[in-house]
């Protein structure tokens, strides 16, 4: 069961619970492939342009595998692979962000269990960072600016925006939390501009880069034909 819905009291009400977005599954996965094949590339390279016997004398054992000896460095590499994987993968699968009527609550760890929360009437501002990658999946890290306690920032999760707004609707319907129609739409409408403004920023950087490859391929060609 969800570490955060036993957390939530009778007081409050969970409105949503979310778990961070599947990138850092990918990258984990990405990062365990390239260590996985510059392990077997080297293991390769070594037992080719060096002599069994002179490998041995500098590693004392090797293991045998299906189509040959796998030498102590592929087993390295493996175990690499493990320590750079755990982190992304036990990210992804323990971590969780809630949002109550009363707060946000952050939940990270598996054995060591990490908690953070923050009352929304402390909230003072939001900051969503997403690069061309974060435009293009839609996902993106949330930084909270909070009045009385130290900044929280939230985990890559998918729609941010969604989730500050559905954070802004949380205070306006807070009975001790003074947040006026007014400034609710107020805030929304800079919400979904900003929005807007960086997906459009995002869209530019994807334009210059094409524009950048497409030139430097142009310019390549050109060269080609003048030799």
């Amino acid at each position: 069961m969800s570490y955060i819905r036993k957390a939530v009291s009778d007081q409050e009400k969970l409105i949503a619970l979310i778990h961070p977005h599947w990138i850092y599954l990918a990258t984990g996965f990405f990062w365990s492939v390239f260590f996985i094949l510059l392990g077997i590339f080297l293991d390769g390279y070594l037992n080719t342009f060096f002599d069994q016997s002179h490998l041995n004398f500098i590693i004392d054992f090797k293991t045998h595998y299906s189509y040959g000896f796998l030498t102590p460095v592929t087993i390295v590499f493996f175990i690499i692979t493990f320590f750079v994987f755990w982190p992304y993968f036990s990210t992804y699968v323990s971590s969780e962000i809630g949002l109550t009527t009363e707060r946000i609550i952050l939940k990270s760890g598996l054995i060591l269990v990490k908690i953070d929360e923050v009352d929304l009437q402390d909230i003072g501002a939001e900051h969503v960072y997403h690069g061309l990658l974060g435009w293009l999946l839609k996902y993106g890290k949330i930084k909270l600016d909070c009045r009385f306690v130290k900044d929280v920032s939230i985990l890559a999760i998918a729609n941010p925006y969604g989730f500050v707004k559905a954070s802004h609707k949380a205070r306006l319907m807070h009975p001790k939390i003074h947040y006026n129609e007014g400034a609710y739409f107020e805030n929304i409408n800079s919400i979904e501009l900003k929005e807007k403004d960086n997906y459009s920023q995002a869209v530019i950087e994807k334009l210059k880069i094409s524009f950048k490859n497409s030139f430097s391929n142009s310019s390549k060609n050109r060269t080609s034909r003048g030799k």
